[in-house]
């Protein structure tokens, strides 16, 4: 798998390096009532989200850290998280509109620094995976439905259920967007699938494939005053999950999570052509 994630980082900057663009860096910091991840709650309290990232025509590299607020999991887990870092990710994703199509084709590199220590439900079988993914969207006029599939490859030293298989999850989903003053609300609707391996690995249930969640979000983003909207926006959200998969909500996943999130996003463009930035 890593073989093929430098590969693909080389096709994709062989790729973009036509007709390359200005690239733009920037972060986020926010903040979610909970961690809830394909209709599963990781954290049923409060969690710090910052990341970075950087693009560059089409290219994106992100990295993305989840730390516990509160000590909230200890009862779960048997080790107590506040103000750990549970786990971390990598993103390279390439996005391209093809005419009236939008493609997205990348890797998203998951690690758990925080499982494994003395947790008593992990131990020493949570490994990093690594997910390849595709998404097709298609944009008419402010709705927008897409479909977006990920693969989930493990670390060949993982010792729990995904063992060495490919898991997968598959969402369809339908958004709508339009800016209204200084505000951009999106409201979207989404239905997951996930196979046996999937929830094998990340939910610890064997033999649970089928249709795992619907989700709804309600986003909005805020752009300040001149010249601040250069710079950084805000964004709130509001959120609702229903876990439509049975197995797991007998395994004892709660059936519904409604949780609401706040982020300040920071980002600038570096304007190499004429050696300044703005």
């Amino acid at each position: 798998m890593k073989k093929f994630l430098f590969t693909m980082i080389a096709a994709v900057a062989a790729v973009s390096a036509v007709n390359a663009a200005d690239p733009s860096i920037g972060g986020d910091i926010g903040i979610s009532s909970k961690y809830v991840w394909r209709g599963l709650a990781f954290n049923e309290d409060r969690v710090f989200w910052p990341d970075v990232w950087a693009s560059w025509n089409g290219i994106t590299v992100t990295g993305f850290l989840s730390m516990d607020m509160t000590d909230k999991n200890t009862a779960v887990y048997g080790h107590n998280y506040q103000s750990e870092v549970t786990d971390g990710d990598i993103y390279l994703d390439y996005t391209r509109a093809f005419g009236k199509i939008n493609g997205s084709i990348g890797v998203n590199q998951y690690f758990f620094p925080g499982y494994g220590k003395d947790t008593v439900l992990y131990k020493d079988d949570y490994g990093p995976v690594t997910e390849p993914y595709l998404k097709v969207g298609v944009p008419i006029s402010h709705v927008c439905p897409s479909l977006v599939v990920d693969l989930d490859v493990p670390d060949k030293n993982v010792k729990n259920g995904l063992g060495k298989a490919t898991g997968a999850y598959i969402s369809p989903k339908i958004s709508w967007s339009k800016p209204i003053g200084c505000a951009t609300p999106t409201i979207a609707m989404s239905i997951g699938y996930a196979t046996k391996a999937h929830n094998s690995f990340f939910a610890l249930v064997d033999d649970a494939a089928g249709f795992q969640d619907f989700t709804t979000t309600l986003q909005t983003v805020i752009a300040p005053p001149a010249p601040l909207a250069d710079y950084a926006t805000l964004t709130l959200s509001c959120n609702y999950s229903y876990l439509l998969n049975k197995k797991l909500r007998d395994a004892g996943y709660d059936d519904g999570h409604f949780w609401a999130g706040i982020t300040v996003n920071m980002f600038r463009t570096i304007t190499c052509s004429k050696g300044d930035a703005k």
